[in-house]
């Protein structure tokens, strides 16, 4: 499975005069939308799409649910989607107030089996370089709306 990147120059924030380290920065393939997925999805489950895409938006709708409740929602093969509370702190507990939370916030915490199936050390993995690409007159403009997975 290639992964597409590109080379980009990045300075430290710490000191923006220095000279800058360059790092591969991985290139996005599109984005895919739900009907897509739905349809992927109905094609290999033998139901119809507007079936798949019912059921998913009410898998969102209930994860919402969960979580507004206080629950951490688990996929079993996704990973662990809980809700996480930014705020700023006080110097006691007594003189803490719940004004001091300003954002609500989802986490996800990936499976081990996604993110092994992610690493590099699945096999599968090789990069693409996408000046390489370009060298060779290959477009990097005609990127699809919506590729099929």
């Amino acid at each position: 499975m290639p992964y597409f990147f590109r080379i980009a120059e990045r300075k430290d924030p710490r000191n923006p005069e220095g000279q800058g380290k360059y790092y591969g920065i991985k290139r996005s393939a599109g984005r895919i939308s739900l009907v897509l997925i739905a349809k992927e999805i109905a094609e290999r489950a033998g139901q119809s799409e507007g079936t798949v895409i019912g059921l998913l938006e009410d898998l969102h709708n209930e994860m919402v649910r969960l979580l507004q409740l206080g629950f951490k929602v688990r996929f079993a093969n996704l990973g662990v989607f809980s809700l996480q509370i930014h705020g700023t702190g006080s110097a006691t507990k007594e003189d803490y107030d719940p004004s001091f939370m300003q954002k609500i916030m989802v986490r996800w915490r990936p499976s081990t089996d996604l993110k092994t199936s992610m690493s590099l050390l699945n096999n599968d993995v090789q990069f693409v370089n996408i000046m390489d690409k370009l060298d060779t007159g290959e477009d990097e403009s005609e990127e699809p709306e919506e590729p099929v997975p």
